[in-house]
């Protein structure tokens, strides 16, 4: 589970400033820019209404107040993806996979290598709900770009979409590299999974590997532990 306090104050600051749209309306759409299509928001009653109210409040303008609601929930990923959070969760609103969706691609498009893991999710198997038709090559595309923003777990992804041959070439050398190197970056199932291969020769670790994946696998032995 990602536990990031930012996170976490882009979901309060979305339900307090009312910036988490009305069940019942969704994110207008606006003319395709380069050929990509952007999702604007128009402030609803309820949004406006909230930031007068957080306004009264502190003393700031509800000008103010609204422009940086918006503006978070547009432009900062982090912001995004609590909004994809939360739609996905249903936590605070209307249980929504499709909208979720649609926040978790423009926070991709913005540079959240999170995003990106979590939009390869959506086009492969590996997504709890998965309303998104399987595509290996868009997964592992999104995967790509996630390895490069320095997400473990979206290396972790690739890895095993590059040995598997999954929506590109096979190339298991390239795999194992990139399986050492989401352990490196801290991911414990690609250390765990290591490790496994190593026991059996199908790899080859490093003394230093060894022993820092051995901690990262102890650390998802006793997650596990603790969740069951």
């Amino acid at each position: 589970m990602r536990v990031v306090s930012k996170l976490r104050y882009a979901i309060v600051a979305a339900v307090v400033t009312g910036c988490v749209q009305d069940a019942n309306k969704d994110p207008v759409p606006s003319k395709p820019v380069g050929g990509k299509q952007e999702i604007s928001v128009v402030p609803s009653q309820k949004t406006a209404s909230s930031s007068k109210a957080r306004s009264d409040k502190t003393g700031e303008s509800p000008q103010k107040v609204l422009k940086e609601a918006l503006e978070a929930q547009s432009n900062d990923p982090e912001a995004l993806i609590g909004f994809a959070e939360a739609y996905y969760n249903g936590d605070g609103v209307p249980r929504n996979i499709a909208k979720s969706i649609q926040y978790f691609l423009k926070a991709a498009e913005l540079g959240s290598g999170y995003a990106c893991r979590r939009m390869g999710m959506e086009y492969s198997d590996f997504a709890f709900e998965d309303p998104t038709p399987r595509d290996d090559a868009k997964a592992r595309k999104w995967f790509e770009r996630g390895d490069e923003l320095g997400d473990s777990e979206s290396t972790y992804y690739l890895s095993e979409f590059v040995f598997q041959g999954r929506g590109g070439p096979k190339d298991e050398k390239r795999a194992t590299a990139l399986l050492i190197k989401a352990g490196k970056l801290g991911s414990q199932r690609a250390a765990h999974r290591a490790l496994k291969l190593e026991h059996k020769h199908t790899i080859s670790l490093s003394q230093d590997d060894k022993r820092d994946f051995f901690v990262l696998d102890r650390q998802l032995k006793m997650n596990k532990v603790a969740l069951s």
